[in-house]
């Protein structure tokens, strides 16, 4: 009865570097579980707002790698991996702030999993040959992304078989995720 009364909630959000849309979204979560703890791959805390600063911010081993607060991006391979490192036992909520790839996290088997979905990844499903043409150009960066991302739409793909609930803003979104 005590954790239907006060669950104990966990965040989750693809990475904590700026205040845009979808870290404002986060900030609001934050008011509605005061208490919960936030998991995150790399966190830059004083570019954030301070509804957020207040929380319990966990960073992934990812923080710990070079230039990873800035060039974060460039871990992209390893970020499902860091996320599955996150030891999220005893919560009664996993809350995950998605537009990458948080939801990769482990929930235990008792653990409710709802992920809001701001977009699925857009460089690895519905505007892969736009990022192909805009941002990899050469043959190394175009042929390191399309290796990489083909690895990363599995990933994403078992990623999301593991949420419970997906929430999303928009019927766009939501045709996305389908």
């Amino acid at each position: 009865m005590k954790a239907l009364l006060r669950p104990k909630v966990a965040l989750v959000h693809h990475w904590l570097v700026t205040m845009r849309g979808a870290e404002q979204v986060l900030e609001h979560f934050c008011t509605m579980f005061p208490g919960a703890e936030i998991y995150t791959l790399v966190a830059r805390k004083r570019r954030l707002s301070e509804g957020i600063r207040r929380h319990d911010i966990i960073t992934s081993f990812v923080q710990e790698l070079p230039f990873a607060r800035r060039y974060y991006p460039y871990y992209l391979p390893a970020m499902p991996f860091a996320f599955e490192q996150f030891d999220l036992r005893g919560y009664d909520l996993i809350l995950s702030s998605d537009a990458s790839l948080a939801k990769s996290v482990l929930a235990p088997a008792e653990t409710l999993h709802v992920c809001y979905c701001h977009s699925p990844p857009r460089y690895l499903w519905n505007m892969y040959h736009d990022y192909l043409r805009e941002d990899c150009s050469g043959l190394v960066k175009g042929l390191s992304f399309r290796l990489v991302s083909h690895y990363l739409r599995t990933a994403d793909f078992v990623a999301a078989q593991r949420v419970d609930h997906f929430l999303c803003n928009s019927r766009t979104t939501r045709r996305r995720i389908k």
